[in-house]
Order: C-alpha cells, then sequence, then structure tokens
C-alpha cells in the first residue's frame, strides 16, 4: 500500500498524540541503539547484507567466537563512545582551549549522523562509515579518563 506524505504525517501526529513518551523513546534511544547496533535486522542472519551459502561463520567455531567476542566489545565500545560524546559536549569551552578541535570536529559528525538517521532510517549497516570514529572518541574518553584519575590532570 502506498502512502502519500500527507497520510505518513497524519499517521506519525496520531502515533505522537497517544503515546508521546513512547515515541520520543523511540526517536531518541531506539533509533540511535538500531543505527549503532552491532547486528543488522534488515540483513540475513543479522550480519551478511545478502543470502549466503557458504561461510565459514556457519560451521567454524572460531569465526562464531570471534563474532560474538566482537559483538559484545562493540557494545562497550559504542557505550564509552557515547560517554565521550556527552563529556566532550559538557567540556566543550576545556577541551577547545585545550586545542582538541579535531577531536570536537569527530563528535560533530558523529551527532550529524546520528540525527540524520533519527529522521531516516536507522540501519546499522549505515552506521559503518562512522564506527572508526566511533572507536576513536571510545580510547579518547578512556585516555581522558585514566588522564584524569592516575595523573591528575584535565
Amino acid at each position: 500500500m502506498l502512502v502519500g506524505l500527507s497520510e505518513a504525517l497524519r499517521l506519525i501526529f496520531e502515533k505522537i498524540k497517544n503515546d508521546p513518551l513512547g515515541y520520543m523513546q523511540w526517536y531518541f534511544l531506539g533509533k540511535i541503539y538500531y543505527f549503532l547496533n552491532w547486528n543488522d535486522y534488515a540483513a540475513y542472519l543479522g550480519f551478511f547484507t545478502y543470502p549466503v551459502m557458504i561461510s565459514p561463520y556457519f560451521d567454524q567455531k572460531i569465526f562464531l567466537y570471534t563474532f560474538i567476542f566482537s559483538s559484545y566489545l562493540h557494545y562497550a565500545i559504542v557505550l564509552l563512545s557515547l560517554f565521550g560524546v556527552v563529556f566532550c559536549i559538557l567540556k566543550f569551552n576545556e577541551l577547545m582551549l585545550k586545542n582538541y578541535t579535531s577531536v570536537m570536529f569527530v563528535v560533530i559528525m558523529l551527532l550529524y549522523f546520528i540525527f540524520v538517521h533519527i529522521i531516516g532510517f536507522p540501519i546499522s549497516r549505515y552506521s559503518v562509515p562512522v564506527l572508526p570514529s566511533v572507536y576513536m572518541l571510545a580510547i579518547f574518553f578512556v585516555k581522558l579518563v585514566f588522564d584524569k584519575y592516575f595523573k591528575k590532570q584535565l
């Protein structure tokens, strides 16, 4: 069934009116979760973009173990990165004075990607281009925490 723009907007506003907190939770938590998720729910078996007949992930345990380990590690890294984003926003002026402009650029870029996909369709494969930035922000946040609590700086 094809739905026009006015009908789609009417349905969205009706859902907002019926469950505003649930809709806000979906937009500001759910969509971010699906965008930064390890598994792609639109993909075959969660990680293949297209159906696959043969793969070492099907019959070799080492591949399965590395996949499981990587998925747990991914969630930990994404969480650290999001803490890093919040920290960078809260300490914006302080970080800019210490010449961390490149880090702030990465934070702004990541927020841009997240907000675009909040408006649009948050499939985890769309986050692949920003994953290196996510991982760098996680490392940066760990470094800042280490410096603060072990070197007594920042």
